[in-house]
């Protein structure tokens, strides 16, 4: 029967924190220092490797490599310093951060590194060992630090019962196979991303990034198979910290459906969103039924309540938490 789930589960900060944490002491809990040796360790082996390729086929001692002094964890921390600073302080060009004229100058980036110790570290930086990687992994070549974040969020902060998943597309018009063209979002080109976060505060509890490798479908809906929008959801609630708890999920219409949500109640969560009236096992009754402005029409069958209600066009929302009836 319809109706909200009893919340077991424990929402909150789940390290120890001083109470006066700061800033920085909240950036390390997810920029770990497991994280930053990671790249200290990795960065040195693949500058070393290219150094010692390079000395092999006779380059000169001008060459940009033969420059290279092995990156410590303080340089690295500085490293990821400059390159968030120029998230917020946007220059045209990467030479500008090191200008000395007076009105351009940035002087942090120049007092912090020189321009060519900064481009190479820019130039080896890496996060994995070539030689552990999977060809098949489009992510390989970040696939530790990926998969290091996302520990971090999820054993950092356990949400309260209300969460949601939806997606995200992070800009990038670059060439790379898995680069995503959605005309309704703003950025239009980029990397899909889909995230599950506490519906209060919008934390990030949990992400992935979407390849197209295996994700595609698993067969299509009008036999009963899972697309990507079910498979999304399933891969990001449907772990031990939040199954049984009594969570309750929001969705959007691209995700919503009775196959999913039926799905989600078995492992003891709600939903609740928009639907797309056009999904297998929706009432046909809702989908036919011809309403004025401000009409609303609901059926309730088992688990399930779908409600349509007409503004400037028909809403339709598909819930296991709420109830058929009108307020």
């Amino acid at each position: 029967m319809c109706g909200k789930p009893v919340f077991s589960g424990v929402a909150g900060i789940c390290v120890p924190l001083p109470s006066n944490v700061s800033p920085l002491q909240c950036f390390e809990l997810f920029f770990s220092d497991d994280f930053v040796q990671c790249i200290v360790v990795e960065t040195n082996r693949y500058a070393n490797k290219c150094l010692q390729d390079a000395l092999n086929s006779g380059v000169g001692s001008n060459a940009r490599i033969a420059l290279w002094q092995d990156a410590c964890e303080k340089e690295v921390r500085l490293f990821i310093a400059l390159i968030l600073a120029m998230g917020i302080i946007s220059k045209p060009e990467l030479q500008l951060y090191w200008t000395r004229d007076y009105v351009l100058q940035t002087p942090i980036f120049h007092e912090t590194f020189s321009l060519k110790r900064f481009q190479l570290l820019l130039r080896y930086l890496h996060f994995v060992n070539d030689k552990d990687t999977d060809n098949n992994d489009h992510l390989r070549k970040i696939r530790p630090l990926l998969e290091m974040l996302r520990t971090s969020f999820r054993k950092t902060y356990m949400p309260e019962q209300n969460i949601l998943v939806d997606e995200s597309l992070m800009l990038f018009k670059g060439r790379l196979l898995m680069k995503q063209y959605i005309p309704l979002k703003i950025a239009r080109f980029g990397i899909k991303i889909f995230f599950v976060c506490e519906s209060k505060s919008g934390y990030a509890w949990d992400f992935f990034i979407y390849t197209g490798q295996g994700e595609e479908r698993w067969g299509g809906e009008s036999n009963s198979q899972k697309l990507i929008s079910h498979v999304s959801v399933t891969k990001l609630v449907l772990c031990p910290e939040l199954t049984g708890k009594g969570y309750v999920v929001f969705m959007d219409g691209w995700f919503s459906s009775p196959m999913l949500f039926r799905e989600l109640q078995h492992h003891s969560f709600g939903a609740c969103g928009t639907v797309d009236l056009r999904r297998k096992a929706m009432p046909k009754e809702l989908q036919a039924a011809t309403m004025k402005k401000g009409d609303v029409l609901c059926y309730t069958s088992g688990i399930y309540s779908a409600i349509k209600w007409r503004d400037k066009k028909d809403v339709a929302v598909l819930s296991t938490i709420h109830r058929g009836r009108i307020m």
